[in-house]
């Protein structure tokens, strides 16, 4: 929930997801703690991120246990924490329970967490807790990120990678993964 750009949590807390600087639970509305402002936020269950308004660096909290931070540990963040390798100029985040990417101003979507299934677009499969590029070569213009899968548009055209157990990359038929970006076929 955002008030002037100021985020606001609540709910369940035991990995910090909320990013108040603590583990404990909030029943009401309550500001994450670090006084930044966001443009863009995105949470899932155990972890969120968000695009500062001044900047647009990357900040993240919440449980950590897949990289899901991209500062290389494996530990929670109880409090917003930059991503430190991605700098500014970031225009969207977007997160699933384990994996998060963002996208560039100038296009480039960069992913880190876990890699299983091929989550993470470049065709391998453990934790990555540092950001990497993913699908060079391509200006994107969004980018999805959707538990078990990813997807991402470039040039009027949509691409997806990830686990595909019932059919959501859009490949018409169901195929255990796709490791790397693919193209949705039949979309206009």
């Amino acid at each position: 929930f955002r008030s002037g750009d100021e985020v606001y949590c609540w709910g369940a807390n035991d990995q910090g997801q909320l990013g108040l600087g603590t583990t404990a639970d909030a029943l009401t509305p309550t500001r994450v703690s670090g006084g930044e402002l966001y443009d863009q936020i995105s949470a899932r269950a155990g972890h969120a991120c968000g695009v500062l308004k001044a900047g647009g660096g990357v900040h993240c909290w919440g449980g950590g246990g897949f990289g899901q931070f991209g500062d290389g540990s494996m530990e929670p963040n109880l409090s917003p924490t930059p991503v430190p390798s991605l700098g500014t100029g970031l225009a969207a985040v977007s997160v699933s329970d384990r994996t998060s990417c963002v996208l560039s101003s100038d296009g480039e979507i960069w992913c880190w967490g876990e890699r299983g299934t091929g989550l993470l677009g470049d065709g391998a499969a453990v934790v990555r807790a540092l950001p990497e590029v993913q699908g060079e070569g391509r200006v994107y213009e969004e980018v999805a990120v959707m538990g078990s899968a990813q997807c991402a548009r470039a040039a009027g055209k949509v691409y997806c990678w990830g686990l595909d157990s019932d059919s959501r990359l859009g490949q018409g038929t169901v195929i255990e993964a796709r490791v790397e970006p693919s193209e949705v076929q039949g979309l206009e």
